[in-house]
C-alpha cells in the first residue's frame, strides 16, 4: 500500500510540473501580447511584470491589486481586439467589392459557356442535317447520272452553235462591207484571211466557191468579173441560210434543254437542300467560334479579378489571422484568471501513509 501511495504522490508532483508548465507557457503567451498594443516604455513594463506575477498567483492567492491589474489586462486586450477587428473590417471591405465584381463576370462567363454549350449541340444537329442532305444528293446524282450527262452535251452544243454563229455574223458583215463599199474598196488581209478559215471550217459549203473566193477579195469590185461578184453574193446567201439554220437548232436544242431541266428537278432540289444544309452548318460553325471567343474572353476577366484581389484576400486572411491569434490569448487569459495553479493532489495516500 504504501508502494502504491508514493507511486500516486510522484504522478501527482509530475501532473503538477507538467501543469505548472503548460500555465507558465499561458501566462509567456499572454504577457507577451501586452506588448503588442499601444502602451509602451515604463508604463508597458510595469503592466507586464505586474501581468507576470497576477497571472502566477492562484486564484485564492490574489489580492484586490491583483484584480485591478487583471481589470487593466483585460481593458489592454479587448482594446487589441477592437483595434483588429476594425482593421479586419477594414480588409474585408474591398474583398467583398471584389467578390461582387467577380460574381457578375462569374455570372456573364456562366452565360458565355451555356451559349457555347447550345452552339455546340446546334451544330452537332446541323452537322448531321448536312451529312444527310450530302447523302441524299450523292443518291439523286447517281440515280440522274445520264440525265445530267445529256444536259451537259446539250449545253455544249449550244455553246459551239452560239460560237459558229458569231463567226458566221462576223463573216457577213465583212462581206457585206465588201459589197457595199466602194469601188476600189478592198478588204485587208488578215480579214480575208478569216474569212476564208471561217468558211472553210464549213463542211456543206460549196468547195468551188471557197476556191474562188481568196482570189475575189484580193480584188477590188471595179476589178472583179461579174462571175467574180456573184461569187460574193452567192457566200452571203449561204451564210445567211447557214445562220438560220443554226438558229432553228439552238431552238431546238433549247427545248431539248428544257425538257431535261424539267426532269432534274428532284436533283436541283437536293442541291439546294445540300446548299442550305452546308450554310446552316458553316453559320453554326461561326456562332460557336463567336461564343467560344467570348468564355474565353470572360474567363480571361474572370481569372484577372482573381489575381487582381489575391493581396486584398492575403490581407484581409492576415488580419482574421491576427485576430484569431488575439482570441486565443484573450482565451488563455480567462482561464488563467479564474484557474489555481494546478491539479489537487489526491490526499488518501497521506492518510494511508499517515495511519
Amino acid at each position: 500500500a504504501g508502494s502504491w501511495c508514493f507511486r500516486v504522490l510522484q504522478q501527482g508532483i509530475v501532473m503538477s510540473a507538467k501543469a505548472a508548465s503548460a500555465r507558465n507557457a499561458q501566462v509567456e503567451l499572454v504577457v507577451g501580447q501586452l506588448s503588442q498594443g499601444s502602451i509602451t516604455g515604463d508604463a508597458l513594463h510595469i503592466l507586464r511584470t505586474a501581468a507576470k506575477m497576477t497571472l502566477t498567483l492562484e486564484a485564492e492567492n490574489r489580492g484586490s491589486m491583483h484584480q485591478e491589474v487583471l481589470g487593466w489586462i483585460d481593458e489592454e486586450l479587448n482594446s487589441q481586439l477592437a483595434s483588429l477587428v476594425e482593421q479586419q473590417r477594414s480588409a474585408q471591405a474591398p474583398v467583398e467589392e471584389a467578390d461582387k465584381e467577380r460574381g457578375v463576370l462569374a455570372a456573364k462567363r456562366d452565360s458565355c459557356s451555356a451559349r457555347q454549350t447550345q452552339c455546340e449541340t446546334e451544330l452537332q444537329g446541323r452537322q448531321a442535317a448536312e451529312r444527310q442532305a450530302s447523302k441524299a444528293l450523292q443518291a439523286q446524282r447517281a440515280a440522274d447520272a445520264e440525265i445530267v450527262a445529256r444536259k451537259e452535251a446539250l449545253q455544249q452544243r449550244l455553246a459551239a452553235l452560239g460560237s459558229t454563229d458569231a463567226e458566221l455574223k462576223e463573216v457577213e458583215e465583212a462581206l457585206q462591207a465588201d459589197r457595199d463599199g466602194s469601188d476600189d474598196f478592198v478588204q485587208p488581209l488578215g480579214t480575208r484571211q478569216r474569212i476564208v478559215a471561217c468558211l472553210k471550217s464549213s463542211s456543206d459549203i460549196d468547195a468551188t466557191m471557197i476556191q474562188c473566193l481568196p482570189a475575189v477579195l484580193q480584188k477590188s469590185k471595179a476589178e472583179r468579173s461579174n462571175f467574180e461578184g456573184m461569187t460574193v453574193d452567192q457566200t452571203l446567201t449561204w451564210i445567211g441560210g447557214k445562220r438560220k439554220s443554226l438558229a432553228a437548232e439552238v431552238v431546238q436544242n433549247k427545248e431539248y434543254l428544257a425538257q431535261v431541266n424539267k426532269s432534274l428537278a428532284p436533283l436541283e432540289d437536293a442541291e439546294k437542300l445540300a446548299l442550305h444544309a452546308h450554310e446552316a452548318m458553316q453559320s453554326a460553325v461561326s456562332a460557336l467560334t463567336r461564343a467560344v471567343n467570348d468564355t474565353t474572353s470572360a474567363q480571361s476577366l474572370v481569372c484577372a479579378a482573381d489575381n487582381s484581389s489575391a493581396p486584398l484576400r492575403a490581407a484581409a486572411q492576415a488580419a482574421q489571422s491576427r485576430v484569431s491569434q488575439l482570441q486565443n490569448v484573450i482565451s488563455q487569459f480567462s482561464h488563467l484568471r479564474g484557474k489555481c495553479a494546478g491539479p489537487e493532489v489526491d490526499m488518501r495516500c497521506t492518510e494511508e501513509l499517515t495511519a
